[in-house]
């Protein structure tokens, strides 16, 4: 989905010519601009939201900064493991196939290390949860499902090569089709959910990733037209 809107961001006067990195968002806010101040800062922000009280926002933000500090870390020491596996197994293909353009696909969090992503999901998180909360059609507010924001920020951030300005640009459309498709896949999950004992008595449930994603509400809709479920 981002490749197209980046497409068309590349040729808008104006934003085509905004980058920004995650360099400068570092040198313009300072120590604001540091990936654990930030998660701090959102943290609390998310826990004083959610009426938590003030010990509980503050422990949010600890954890938040935390997260945000290892998460990094820990994808760079993945993608370290990985890619000795990678190019011997594109090496054995390749000799078996006998073509050297072998792809090999890998999740996303293996770029999650990259400089740009966790200022993007930081500053997407609350960008995120204001267009569960403002957007027409949308009838499902982003909570848990607040938390693949990050990847998506991984994979959107692949597409634009690391512009923080449209990074959130397009994660902000992407989001919007989430909404809707979660929305309209809630009865099937909240079905689901209650056939494994869930009290559907405090409302309807849905998720971006497990039920909102695009293609997935394409395929079970040309299913359920086919079928009739």
């Amino acid at each position: 989905m981002a490749m197209p809107i980046v497409w068309v961001l590349r040729r808008i006067p104006g934003i085509k010519d905004i980058n920004i990195q995650a360099s400068v968002v570092e040198e313009r806010f300072g120590i604001f601009g540091e990936t654990t101040v930030m998660g701090t800062m959102l943290g609390i922000a998310i826990g004083l939201f959610s009426q938590i009280g003030i010990m509980g926002s503050l422990l949010l933000g600890v954890k938040m900064a935390a997260a945000f500090l290892l998460m990094p870390r820990m994808c760079a020491i993945l993608v370290e493991g990985w890619f000795p596996i990678i190019k011997s197994a594109r090496k054995i293909l390749s000799g078996k196939l006998k073509r050297d353009d072998i792809r090999i696909a890998l999740d996303c969090s293996t770029v999650i290390g990259h400089s740009a992503v966790i200022p993007t999901t930081l500053i997407m998180y609350p960008i995120a949860l204001l267009i569960s909360l403002a957007l027409p059609g949308n009838q499902m507010i982003a909570s848990i499902s607040l938390i693949i924001v990050l990847w998506e920020s991984a994979a959107v951030n692949a597409i634009t090569e690391g512009n923080i300005f449209h990074n959130i640009i397009t994660l902000s459309i992407i989001i919007c089709f989430f909404c809707w498709g979660a929305t309209i896949m809630a009865g099937p999950m909240t079905d689901l959910a209650v056939s494994l004992g869930y009290n559907a008595s405090g409302g309807m449930v849905s998720a971006w990733d497990a039920a909102g994603t695009p293609g997935l509400v394409l395929v079970y809709k040309i299913m359920q037209m086919i079928f009739g479920f």
